[in-house]
């Protein structure tokens, strides 16, 4: 579905109609009283707020939802705008209103525009397309180079591309998306042929489309956003950075024939500049890597298990190391260490019995206390629980059980200064610990040196490391798939 150039209509606000227009370039919906009267009723109303006593508690800003009729289209050239057809719309807007003399607005989180005469939320899958699909799955895969020599090997006598096939597909997995719906995931590459442009008469295109196990409800929006975010998450963790190159959401749905109709569209505010780095195309976990095991992390994802506050903005930040940066590098390691291996996996089995013991004793006094004698049962069992192994150990224990994959990243790195594998694993591990330690409890004296930016490169290397073992099994794909990923140059 193509968006509007301009996006005009009628919404329903406290039982009246406003007329609206929505400013794509600052994402904000702006409402213009339909009289005089609900003008200064909502001027008024302002003022009437304002003088409400302020709350004692803080709140998060909630949102709410605004539905009603837009209309606009593509303009011709003389600039007007004619259409017989409208199309129904749903902002979802902070709760938290603008009010310049009785005139509204709100800032949109996001809208969502599908035409009349469909059933509104019989949604079956929608597709993401951009720069960053491409990258995952080549595009080139739909088209066919043809080259002619001369026979006398001279030169070139032609050359010619054409469509290989109209539609390549692959599939990506499935994983559990609510208790009774499954979300579905393949990718597809198209050709794609310009009428009338010289530069460019064919070309592909990739996208990535999920696809629900049942239609959503009417009261099920919130599902199709949970997907969208999911999807979203993914491309940031297999590009290792937050300005990724995806468009607006295409939404099928359902027609009257239980035919699938992608004429739905959910728009989002542009966060960033797309990626300028001239070989970003190659700095992603591609699906010559992850393949049909990209539902894994799907699944990883869902779960809450990763942690986003690492990831650079560009592919330009990747290469400076900030001590903010450092600390949330090792914050994540240790919060994938506790996901993958467990607190307590290199304590003794006796320590974690004894640890569990002592937990449910905690988790007894808990439920028979009140008040403060609970509250502070509650922090005693907080510190029992997160109680382990330093972060020192932890590295050592993680970088021996990759050995395999992290090897020759170690070896590139370091290039033998530090001795042998073994030895180079104790010094990282000793080095972050204390880089932890010092950047934890502020220590003036930290030092931040060459060798503790080698450390932090493995450390980012060994986070991948540690997840792609658990869903692949080929070290190779996983070292390839590292090195595409930092942009390595080791041999393997």
């Amino acid at each position: 579905m193509q968006k509007p150039e301009r996006l005009i209509g009628f919404v329903e606000v406290e039982g009246t109609n406003f007329p609206f227009e929505f400013d794509e370039k600052t994402f904000t919906l702006n409402l213009y009283p339909p009289s005089f009267e609900v003008q200064d009723k909502k001027r008024c109303g302002f003022f009437e707020a304002m003088n409400n006593p302020a709350k004692n508690v803080f709140e998060w800003t909630p949102h709410k939802r605004i539905c009603g009729v837009s209309f606009g289209g593509k303009a011709n050239t003389d600039g007007i705008v004619f259409s017989n057809k409208s199309h129904y719309i749903l902002f979802d807007v902070l709760d938290m209103e603008a009010n310049y003399n009785g005139f509204i607005s709100y800032r949109v989180n996001w809208y969502f525009l599908y035409p009349e005469g469909i059933q509104p939320f019989e949604i079956s899958a929608f597709r993401l397309s951009g720069s960053t699909i491409n990258y995952f799955y080549n595009p080139e895969i739909a088209l066919q180079r043809k080259v002619e020599f001369a026979e006398n090997g001279t030169g070139l006598t032609g050359f010619s591309v054409s469509s290989a096939d109209m539609h390549c597909s692959a599939d990506c997995g499935e994983y559990p998306l609510t208790d009774d719906i499954s979300a579905k995931i393949t990718v597809h590459a198209y050709a794609t042929m310009h009428y009338q442009t010289a530069s460019n008469p064919i070309d592909a295109t990739s996208v990535f489309t999920t696809t629900f196990s049942r239609p959503l409800r009417h009261d099920e929006i919130d599902i199709l956003i949970k997907a969208y975010e999911y999807s979203r998450l993914f491309f940031h963790y297999i590009s290792y950075r937050r300005n990724i190159g995806l468009y607006d959401v295409d939404v099928c749905f359902l027609n009257k024939s239980n035919q699938q109709e992608y004429n739905g569209l959910l728009v989002f505010k542009r966060q960033a500049q797309e990626e300028t780095y001239e070989k970003a195309n190659q700095r992603i976990l591609d699906y010559a890597v992850i393949g049909i095991h990209s539902a894994k992390l799907f699944s990883v994802i869902e779960s809450n298990a990763f942690g986003y506050e690492h990831i650079c903005e560009t592919i330009g930040d990747t290469h400076t190391y900030s001590l903010n940066r450092a600390f949330m590098i090792l914050s994540e390691f240790e919060r994938e260490f506790r996901n993958i291996y467990g607190q307590d996996c290199i304590r003794s089995q006796e320590y974690q019995d004894v640890k569990r013991d002592i937990l449910n004793m905690i988790d007894g006094i808990i439920s028979a206390s009140k008040g403060k004698r609970r509250s502070a049962a509650k922090e005693f069992r907080k510190y029992v629980e997160v109680h382990g192994v330093s972060i020192k150990l932890k590295l050592i224990h993680a970088l021996n059980d990759c050995r395999l994959i992290m090897l020759p990243f170690v070896r590139t790195e370091y290039q033998g200064k530090f001795g042998e594998f073994e030895e180079v694993v104790k010094g990282i591990g000793a080095r972050m610990g204390e880089m932890r330690n010092g950047l934890a409890h502020s220590k003036l004296s930290l030092q931040f040196g060459s060798v503790n930016i080698s450390d932090l490169k493995i450390v980012e290397k060994l986070l991948y490391a540690m997840r792609l073992k658990t869903i692949l099994h080929d070290t190779t794909i996983i070292q390839k798939g590292i090195n595409n990923l930092f942009g390595g140059s080791v041999a393997l």
